[in-house]
């Protein structure tokens, strides 16, 4: 998949994840294009939106730790909460929570190398491990 293809995705993405939650929790979301993530109107509160299109195929879910060695994606995102489609279905989570449970678990879950050029470090998770952490929000 391109990048451009798969921006694109990622922000359709972002769109239908905005609407769920604006009907889950009533609120008004609008989008900071220069983060990619989403901004409460009536809070200063971030949630970062993922897609991993490669759950259909692995059964897994990856969280990027580290890009060409260098601290990334959960290590250093602002974001508060994250929010994951996996398949169909919306999940969400405290980012801190996650970085808890990969601190405690660790051992517990495979260290990866993959991404564009296989330059990310992933922390990756079966879906079992993924719900100890996310909850389910909603179907989409």
């Amino acid at each position: 998949m391109s990048f451009q293809v798969d921006l694109q995705s990622g922000e359709t993405v972002e769109i239908i994840v905005a609407d769920a939650l604006n009907k889950a929790w009533g609120t008004e979301f609008i989008k900071n294009p220069a983060s990619m993530e989403e901004d409460l109107i009536d809070e200063p509160t971030k949630i970062e939106v993922k897609n991993d299109i490669m759950y259909e195929t692995t059964g897994n879910i990856a969280f990027e730790i580290k890009y060409q060695g260098a601290p990334s994606g959960i290590s250093t995102t602002k974001a508060q909460y994250l929010a994951y489609v996996i398949g169909n279905e919306l999940y969400i989570c405290a980012t801190d929570s996650l970085k808890d449970w990969l601190k405690r678990k660790q051992g517990s879950y495979k260290i990866l190398m993959g991404g564009d050029g296989n330059a990310s470090t992933l922390a990756v998770v079966d879906k079992k491990q993924f719900q100890e952490v996310f909850i389910k929000l909603c179907a989409l």
